[in-house]
């Protein structure tokens, strides 16, 4: 996942407009279920978790745009592994 577009275009990246808050939990959640329906388990999957569960919880007023690399670094790590 990356933030925003990019001239340059890989196939695999998952573009997010970072500026959004329901944007940012979305594609959390929609790598999380990603990295099971690809069966990555483990730690992988955990982190992937456990970062879509940290954004959401975080209270609404809270801009996530300055914390988004650190969510998506988690999750990143096993999408690295998808085929």
């Amino acid at each position: 996942m990356v933030c925003g577009e990019s001239s340059y275009r890989d196939k695999n990246n998952i573009f997010v407009n970072c500026q959004s808050r329901f944007e940012i939990i979305k594609n959390l959640k929609d790598s999380w279920l990603l990295l099971r329906k690809n069966y990555i388990g483990g730690q992988l999957e955990n982190l992937c978790y456990e970062a879509y569960m940290d954004a959401k919880k975080m209270h609404p007023s809270i801009d996530l745009a300055p914390m988004v690399d650190v969510f998506f670094v988690r999750c990143n790590m096993g999408l690295e592994h998808v085929k």
